[in-house]
């Protein structure tokens, strides 16, 4: 798993590849975190694109979620996931951070779409989660 944050666009961007663990998503949180360059303002994307799920489960994503502390991150969040299991997992993931904090999350299956979402600056965070 990898990050890139684009100073010119104003956009930290995650890479999930490969297995993906709660262990190995925290670690990636603190090394995000620790980097100068990174502000709590900053829209962020998730890809999910090339990350293997399989050893997820709804509660493993609802363990991580608990763990994650959101405190000061205020900017939008879109997630990536073109595939069913990544889809839905994504969607568990955004309804239980929900319930401790107003950050604007929207899950998409489309690349263009999440991206578009982030540029336009709108927080609606409505169940009406990208499609197709």
């Amino acid at each position: 798993m990898f990050y890139q944050i684009d100073t010119y666009e104003d956009l930290l961007t995650v890479d999930l590849v490969g297995e993906i663990t709660v262990d190995a998503v925290l670690a990636l949180v603190e090394k995000i975190r620790q980097d100068p360059r990174y502000s709590s303002a900053m829209p962020v994307l998730h890809d999910l694109s090339r990350g293997d799920l399989s050893g997820m489960s709804s509660a493993r994503i609802r363990r991580l979620t608990s763990l994650i502390d959101p405190a000061g991150e205020n900017s939008r969040l879109a997630i990536y996931a073109p595939d069913d299991l990544a889809y839905g997992l994504a969607r568990i993931y955004v309804s239980e951070a929900s319930l401790s904090s107003d950050r604007p999350r929207q899950v998409f299956k489309n690349y263009h779409d999440a991206i578009s979402w982030l540029s336009s600056g709108d927080n609606d965070t409505r169940e009406t989660f990208g499609g197709p």
